[in-house]
């Protein structure tokens, strides 16, 4: 007995130590060292019982909770888990409360890092990112270090985007002056002598560049001349000159530039293919064709019987990629189109075939898609990379009088959430201004439905951090990303468009060891994107950083990754895309269902509101899962063009039809489906046209 004694008072010892450290009155500097200390703590350890509500104030000094990994769940740790604040953060630092993963492991967040303090606005027109910048500088940060909070900066320098109501001339001239870099104006390169694009070399106006010289002498005019309205600047700005050019006559806006509101999102999902049915019989053609299958379910075979196969009808696709296009002209897609391919500044295109095929053959499923509804049609097709690719590529296919637009793409949100926008930019005007020119717009509705979250703010106490409670009291909307590479979180809320409101949200990653993830915020146009270059579990959070009220609305949602990675937490309402949302009435949004099963909307089909609650989206659904030459197409990518092929079929058929009536009539034909007639599921229901009776010969 004595030596059985001898050998177990050590170890109870040992254990009563590694007790007494697993919960501390305050955070270590190492919390990696919690996961042994919880590992060592046994389940059966007995732990005062309290006998008021536990407090973090009132927690016995053994029982003090340290931030960490917790893979074994002690009593200790349970009473950690019941109790807001466990880490005793002071306010404005309280961390997320503690989260128990999948496997049962158990996370403590250390203190976040000290907050910005809150001063008065230097700004109304001026972004978000661009106040916060003005606010660094007023706590007497350099302004190369301000300059470096911005995404796209040099020295002490903020790339910034300038709207004005009156000719750029005079603002240009102010900028020069007072040491700014001017790019460009209304989307024409002004440029330094000798720097076209080497020097001597004379400047080629084609690219839409003029010397800046000569801009301002008076010598060279902007092309196009400016001729009233809105007009916009891009220029690289001292940041301590922001404000002043806030209060410049005639300035509306000025935003923070960003390469992230040009990135195109092509509304693909990765999903196997649906099992093959026989394919529809079709007029022959030179070579065997892959036809959609999705020719059947929309009703198209009856119209090409009766002979409307949109002979005289204009269809322009604008995309990203169109690979291996070529090989298939004259067969699979049509043997004469019309080409534009952007690159560089929104005025520098080729018209070279062979140069739309280095991205993707996105465009070209796309475009087959179409042609196996309209193959009469005559085809313009551009591919672009940026918004302002997307606006010139608008502007090219109304002046050749193009009646139907296919768009399977999107971008980060950049309006309000009402369906405009008042950058002239953005998506959405190039929406207006394809519609208003007479050109119906179809667009993907997205792939969005399980990586978005949309409801009202519902945030813990301020005590608790003020982190919003995604689905009862959990806080931590976890999410797997199984891709190494760039993601984006996208954060929009009721208000935050307006920077007088000063009600502010942030996003905030946590690895499964509580590590806060570093990104880089980006705000622009009333949305704040969060990027990251990882892989692997998460959890997002979603916090209020300042402001009294609580939005009715927020919108979280990512971007990025396979499509088959999905929040914890999602809502599949409020995912519509940019610029699916528009307002616009001669646009249809086009959600996804497959072509052999068109009762049941697939899981990723992006849903409305949209939030200013005022319209149901999305239009109607399209089919997908379907054959193309260039393999098997899923997603709403794939959808939209049978609806834009549909539109065009109509547009022949009722030539005076203005774009809101041939949208109308594609609503009002659709197949009802799911509860109400719109609902925020399948829009007017599943697309389809009404028989029509064949002409005796």
């Amino acid at each position: 007995m004595p030596i059985r004694l001898i050998a177990i008072l050590p170890m109870l010892l040992l254990v009563a130590a590694l007790i007494a450290t697993a919960c501390e009155s305050a955070p270590p500097d190492d919390a990696s060292q919690s996961n042994a200390i919880a590992a060592a703590a046994p389940t059966t350890t007995t732990t005062p019982t309290p006998t008021a509500t536990v407090t973090p104030d009132n927690l016995p000094t053994s029982i003090r909770c340290k931030p960490g990994r917790y893979e074994v769940i002690t009593d200790q740790i349970r009473t950690c888990l019941e109790i807001p604040n466990p880490s005793q953060c002071p306010p404005g630092r309280i961390p997320p409360p503690p989260h128990v993963w999948d496997d049962g492991a158990v996370t403590l967040y250390e203190c976040l890092p000290p907050p910005t303090p809150t001063i008065p606005l230097a700004s109304s027109k001026l972004d978000r990112g661009l106040n916060r910048i003005v606010e660094a500088l007023s706590q007497g940060v350099s302004a190369q270090q301000a300059a470096g909070m911005a995404t796209l900066s040099e020295d002490k320098r903020v790339e910034v985007r300038i709207y004005l109501d009156r000719d750029p001339r005079d603002l240009v001239i102010w900028l020069v002056d007072n040491g700014a870099e001017v790019g460009s104006a209304n989307s024409t390169w002004l440029v330094k002598e000798g720097e076209w694009p080497a020097q001597n070399e004379p400047i080629d106006e084609s690219f839409g560049a003029i010397l800046l010289s000569e801009y301002i002498s008076g010598e060279a005019e902007l092309e196009p001349t400016y001729e009233g309205g809105e007009t916009t600047i891009s220029a690289r700005v001292p940041v301590s000159l922001l404000v002043s050019l806030s209060q410049r006559s005639g300035v509306l806006q000025v935003d923070e530039y960003s390469s992230i509101s040009d990135i195109i999102i092509p509304h693909q999902a990765d999903v196997p293919p649906a099992p093959q049915e026989p394919q529809d019989t079709v007029t022959p053609t030179p070579t065997p064709r892959a036809t959609s299958q999705g020719l059947s379910a929309h009703g198209v075979p009856s119209w090409h019987q009766a002979g409307f196969k949109a002979s005289g009808v204009k269809i322009g696709v604008i995309d990203t990629g169109f690979q291996g296009f070529r090989n298939l002209k004259g067969g699979d897609v049509p043997a004469t189109v019309r080409v534009r391919c952007y690159y560089g500044t929104a005025s520098s295109y080729t018209t070279t075939l062979s140069d739309c095929e280095d991205v993707s053959s996105h465009g070209t499923q796309v475009t087959e898609i179409a042609y196996d509804i309209a193959p009469e049609a005559t085809y313009y097709i551009a591919q672009v990379e940026t918004t302002g690719h997307l606006k010139a590529a608008v502007n090219w296919m109304v002046g050749e009088d193009v009646m139907v637009i296919n768009y399977s793409g999107g971008h980060v949100w950049n309006g309000p959430g009402d369906g405009t926008s008042t950058d002239s930019n953005s998506p959405l005007q190039s929406v207006d201004r394809a519609v208003s020119s007479g050109a119906v717009w179809v667009n993907a509705a997205g792939n969005e439905a399980q990586k978005t979250w949309y409801g009202a703010l519902n945030p813990t106490s301020s005590d608790a951090g003020d982190y919003h409670k995604f689905q009862n009291d959990e806080t931590c909307n976890e999410i797997t990303w199984s891709r190494t590479g760039l993601k984006r979180l996208q954060l929009r809320w009721e208000g935050s468009d307006n920077n007088a409101t000063r009600t502010e949200l942030k996003v905030l990653l946590y690895n499964s060891s509580s590590n806060l993830v570093n990104s880089t915020q980006t705000s622009f146009n009333g949305n704040e994107v969060f990027s990251y270059n990882l892989s692997g579990t998460y959890c997002v959070y979603v916090r209020k950083v300042r402001g009294t009220s609580n939005p009715r609305w927020i919108q979280l949602q990512f971007l990025g990754g396979s499509s088959t990675d999905t929040l914890d937490h999602y809502t599949s309402s409020g995912s519509i895309g940019n610029p699916a949302e528009s307002a616009n009435a001669g646009m249809l949004a086009v959600g996804a269902a497959r072509y052999n099963t068109p009762s049941t909307i697939e899981d990723y089909s992006s849903q409305g509101p949209v939030p200013d609650h005022t319209r149901t989206r999305p239009d109607v659904v399209g089919a997908t899962g379907v054959s193309t030459a260039s393999g098997s197409f899923s997603g709403t990518s794939a959808a939209a063009p049978h609806v834009a092929g549909l539109a065009a079929l109509v547009s022949q058929r009722f030539s005076s039809y203005t774009p809101a009536q041939i949208a109308g009539y594609v609503r009002d034909r659709a197949e009802s489906r799911g509860s109400g007639r719109p609902n925020n599921t399948w829009g007017y229901g599943f697309a389809k046209l009404p028989a029509l009776s064949t002409p005796t010969p």
